[in-house]
């Protein structure tokens, strides 16, 4: 992991890493500040999906969000 400190209010810490699950190296972000929450982000994938199978792919996201409780996933609005 590599550390990044962030100039901001809440003295937020960024640290940078990589996760090899299955023959893949996905990028990992833990972000921790001065809240109570401390939340680690995990980038499932880095590149575009098409367009014909989003809605697909929001639905399967949603299905997941609702099962478990403890993790999050979206789509950024930069995909």
């Amino acid at each position: 992991f590599t550390k990044e400190e962030m100039t901001d209010d809440v003295h937020r810490v960024v640290y940078h890493g990589r996760l090899d699950v299955h023959e893949h190296s996905l990028p990992v972000f833990i972000v921790v500040d001065d809240s109570a929450f401390t939340y680690v982000r995990i980038a499932i994938t880095t590149t575009s999906i098409d367009k014909k199978v989003i809605p697909a792919v929001l639905k399967e996201l949603n299905t997941l969000n609702q099962d478990y409780k403890i993790s999050k996933y979206y789509v950024s609005n930069e995909d």
